[in-house]
């Protein structure tokens, strides 16, 4: 039955409930200023869609929905249909290997916080370090000890840029 992680799953769907009704409010509230009428669409942790009114009563849903859109959007941009998509946002590096021309979907449920959800989320690997990042170079030196280089503190996509020439 996995009663803990559907009690989890609750859990967090309950404390997203007056966020997510925030920020639709808020959203819909713009459009109509602006007279926009159509419907809004979120983005899911699948990477699939889903309409404001789902995403009111499910918002846990939501989860990983940055990171799936991203994958989503490589595939659609890039017209391939596999490979790796890495995504280096402020704050996180996500990472998420395609094939056949779908997002891999991982089958335990989305993990939040170390916590296991029964949210059907992308199957992505996430690390702590985004381009806002500040990163302290270390080398060797000559005897083959590390140390930190002085006032060589470089933002983490300029790093990645500079050793891997991606730019």
């Amino acid at each position: 039955l996995d009663a803990p992680r559907r009690a989890t799953t609750a859990a967090v769907n309950a404390r997203l409930i007056p966020l997510i009704t925030a920020l639709i409010s808020s959203t819909l509230s713009i459009l109509y200023k602006r007279g926009i009428r159509c419907p809004l669409m979120v983005v899911r942790g699948d990477g699939t869609l889903m309409g404001a009114e789902m995403a009111l009563e499910r918002p846990v849903e939501t989860i990983l929905s940055g990171p799936a859109a991203s994958v989503v959007g490589a595939l659609t941009l890039s017209g391939r249909r596999e490979g790796v998509v890495i995504d280096i946002g402020g704050t996180t590096t996500d990472i998420a290997w395609v094939s056949g021309g779908l997002p891999p979907i991982n089958g335990e449920g989305a993990v939040v916080g170390g916590l296991a959800t029964r949210v059907e989320a992308i199957d992505i690997r996430t690390i702590g370090l985004g381009g806002e990042d500040v990163v302290l170079h270390v080398v060797a030196d000559v005897a083959g000890d590390l140390r930190g280089v002085a006032g060589s503190r470089v933002r983490a996509r300029q790093g990645l840029s500079a050793h891997t020439g991606i730019r």
